[in-house]
């Protein structure tokens, strides 16, 4: 939902901007050369990271995540972005999200 909505929904209008001018011009890409990791999915996984506990510490079927995710207020946009630019910097040599084990 936050990549169909283009996170509209989280933030009001004017984060809504500065965020999709932070998306489209932001050089953070990692990952093989033929399958690079673009930044907004770094920016959802760091959103996903502030839950961390709640989705851990409890057996959430898809839909109970969701309405998780969708329910969990966003944090105000600097700090989501320094949050997305610290985990990008921490596991982004990795090379994909989905090799990052210990990302949660």
């Amino acid at each position: 939902r936050w990549l169909l909505v283009r996170f509209r929904r989280e933030f009001d209008f004017k984060d809504v901007l500065s965020l999709w001018e932070v998306l489209w011009a932001c050089p953070f890409r990692s990952g093989r050369p033929e399958r690079p990791v673009p930044y907004h999915l770094w920016l959802c996984a760091s959103m996903v990271v502030r839950v961390r506990e709640q989705i851990l510490s409890k057996v959430l079927r898809d839909d109970q995540l969701c309405v998780l995710l969708s329910t969990t207020p966003a944090p105000p946009l600097p700090t989501l972005l320094a949050e997305t630019r610290a985990l990008y910097l921490k596991h982004g040599e990795l090379g994909d999200l989905g090799e990052a084990g210990n990302l949660l």
